[in-house]
């Protein structure tokens, strides 16, 4: 909350405690202080216009004697919205306009009250013909657009009551725009970012002039760029169409299903000459050869949006970039529908614009005959040419030392890393939706199995709560007043009456057995929001008051860590991709454990032993970098001063090898995939 809204609102309290102080429920200058501590927090929040208001309206209503409230959104040219409202009277809803000067006339933005049935004069702007004083804030949201707050107020609210409404409508309304401000700010820092995404993009696609790398750049970047999903490209040559690239694909394989699916479907967008936009609830008809092939994509991709558009180089300076022939496809593919299809479509076409010159030029430069080949022919003969003798004696040294590297037996170890974990520890997960209200346990402390670590509170099933039990003392009410009307004799009574009130009566009684359950099932949801410990041990999250306390958290959401740090404690490797198999083959051809020496990084100068226990048949991609998983069981103490999550560098002995495949593995590993595949 800014300096002039603590200022306004110690005024209020001053002045205005007596006025509002009979319709509340506790002492008014409280209840203001609390409701535009609230404002000023939600300010601060990235909530929709809309939701903002209905807020500020709820917290101005609850401490105001008014009937309802209302926000108006007036656009320079346009008519007036209603961006939301709460039991605003409905012949003021029907007005569809605020209460503000029409035919252009100039809106001064300072809060103002609108008496009952007052009429347009040089104090009032318009008319109002209704019996409700009127408090009407008119802020502005942008250049473009202003925003009209009005509260009507009760009928028997004096002019002192009118006065402090207008002051405490005025402190909200400032509120409102320093909301507004933080969204402009917002939007301003978004678009700079979006410029300069835009133009680091551009220097990666035209950083080289080999096509694969350039359709990879463009794969990869451009899904960032356009924020979706997939990006494909794809080369055109005679009629078919060539995968290059997949966005977070590392090999294309041409032979699989969805590939080909995909390449046939680029096939008949290129033979269409037109770009292909689709979403899954449009029902725009498409040509039958263009439909079966999208449709068979769909049904292996699983896209629920889909842009393709074809990929033109202009050969020549005075021919247009659209009027090129297409020489490649650039396929765009969201799996959510909730995506603005507009903001795909616009950024992908600003996208297929820069491929398309990138790709192009990439391809040209690699159709030149035998570039690659007359490249390293000419530094090879440049070398050899100027010395002759040097060149012999090295071809004999060579044949040697191939000799050697070939006969020579090495130990053959893979190095890998990881971390050093208790082997028994647990996540602690947020159960639903809410906001930490206590935390109990900190970095190290040492807890038991149940023991209560935090608390978690949840303002929707406070509300929920609330409103039930009043449904349910309402409803039980209505029972006890039916049930004395039918214990009262009454010989006047019509024949009908008495089976209408049993009737009402069983509907009651269903009435209540439900709100019951649904206030049971509340409790039960609640009781679920206190996250105690699975396990006796130590806690292992770090700054747990300052990470957690009064923050909002999403379900599923990690919170904490516990291990039990007395039990055993093993290794927690990534083993590279490439590596992975060297791993997997030693330990099935030596049926036994392997055995393994690691560092701790806080301790280098002390060597470790332990032996490998078991490896991941499976790889993932977590941190950007293919790897199988892998666990170490240590055969020796502890390291000293261990740690949890210390970073240790293991070699894992995997029998012996000849000492050439020992010291060149990776680059034989690199020659059979990157050179003779």
């Amino acid at each position: 909350m800014n300096s002039e809204s603590a200022e306004s609102l110690a005024q209020l309290d001053a002045r205005d405690a007596e006025v509002f102080s009979p319709r509340s429920l506790e002492p008014a200058s409280l209840e203001l202080e609390r409701c535009v501590e609230e404002l000023a927090q939600l300010a601060q929040s990235e909530l929709a216009p809309a939701d903002y208001y209905t807020a500020l309206l709820d917290r101005a209503l609850r401490v105001l004697p008014a009937v309802g409230g209302a926000a108006w959104q007036l656009p320079a040219a346009g008519r007036a919205e209603l961006l939301s409202q709460i039991h605003f009277p409905q012949p003021l809803v029907d007005r569809r306009r605020p209460a503000v000067p029409e035919n252009g006339q100039p809106i001064l933005q300072d809060p103002f009250v609108l008496p009952a049935f007052a009429r347009a004069s040089s104090l009032y702007p318009c008319d109002h013909p209704h019996p409700w004083p009127l408090i009407v804030c008119p802020l502005a949201a942008d250049e473009q657009t202003l925003i009209v707050i009005e509260v009507a107020l009760d009928r028997d609210a004096g002019p002192d009551v009118q006065a402090g409404a207008a002051r405490l409508m005025g402190v909200m309304a400032e509120i409102a725009a320093d909301f507004h401000r933080r969204r402009e700010l917002a939007s301003l820092r978004k678009r700079d970012a979006s410029r300069a995404q835009f133009a680091e993009l551009v220097t990666r696609l035209h950083a080289g002039l080999e096509p694969s790398a350039t359709a990879y750049a463009i794969a990869n970047d451009g899904r960032q760029w356009i924020n979706c999903d997939r990006v494909s490209v794809m080369r055109l040559r005679h009629s078919r169409a060539i995968t290059l690239a997949v966005s977070a694909v590392e090999h294309v394989d041409r032979r699989s299903g969805q590939v080909a699916a995909l390449e046939r479907l680029a096939a008949a967008v290129a033979a269409s000459g037109e770009p292909l936009v689709w979403h899954e609830k449009r029902l725009d008809d498409l040509p039958p050869e263009l439909a079966s092939v999208l449709q068979s994509y769909l049904d292996l991709g699983h896209a629920r949006q889909l842009i393709a558009i074809p990929l033109r180089h202009a050969s020549a300076a005075s021919q247009p970039q659209d009027q090129a022939p297409p020489h490649g496809m650039l396929v765009v593919e969201s799996f959510v529908a909730d995506r603005p299809l507009g903001t795909l479509s616009e950024r992908a076409g600003e996208l297929a614009r820069l491929s398309g010159s990138a790709l192009g030029n990439a391809l040209t430069h690699h159709a030149l005959p035998l570039l690659p080949l007359q490249t390293r022919l000419a530094r090879l003969a440049s070398t050899l040419s100027r010395r002759p003798i040097a060149v012999a004696l090295g071809a004999v040294g060579l044949a040697a030392a191939i000799a050697l590297l070939a006969i020579v037996p090495a130990d053959f170890t893979v190095q890998a890393e990881g971390t050093l974990q208790p082997q028994v520890r647990r996540n602690l997960f947020a159960p639903s939706d809410g906001v930490v209200e206590e935390v109990r346990a900190q970095h190290g402390d040492k807890v038991a199995k149940g023991e209560l670590l935090l608390r978690i509170r949840n303002p929707g099933l406070d509300l929920d709560q609330g409103r039930l039990g009043g449904e349910l003392q309402t409803a039980q009410a209505k029972l006890a007043a039916v049930r004395s009307v039918r214990s009262r004799p009454d010989d006047s009574a019509a024949p009908g009456d008495q089976d209408r009130l049993a009737s009402e009566e069983e509907q009651l009684k269903q009435q209540i057995e439900g709100l019951a359950n649904q206030l049971s099932v509340l409790r039960q949801l609640r009781e679920e929001l206190n996250v105690a410990s699975p396990l006796t041990g130590v806690v292992l999250t770090w700054n747990t008051h300052q990470l957690l306390d009064d923050r909002p958290v999403k379900q599923g959401q990690t919170l904490l860590a516990v291990a039990d740090a007395a039990g055993p404690w093993v290794l927690e490797l990534r083993v590279p991709d490439s590596e992975a198999g060297h791993v997997l083959a030693a330990k099935q051809d030596d049926q036994s454990d392997l055995p393994v020496t690691f560092l701790v990084a806080s301790d280098s100068a002390v060597t470790h032993r332990g032996h490998l226990e078991r490896v991941a048949l499976a790889t993932d991609s977590a941190g950007g970098e293919s790897a199988a998983e892998a666990i170490v069981a240590l055969d020796g103490p502890l390291p000293t001063n261990a740690r949890a999550g210390a970073r240790v560098i293991v070699r894992i002995h995997c029998g012996r090898r000849s000492i050439g495949y020992v010291w060149l593995h990776d680059l034989i590993d690199f020659v059979r995939t990157s050179l003779l595949f």
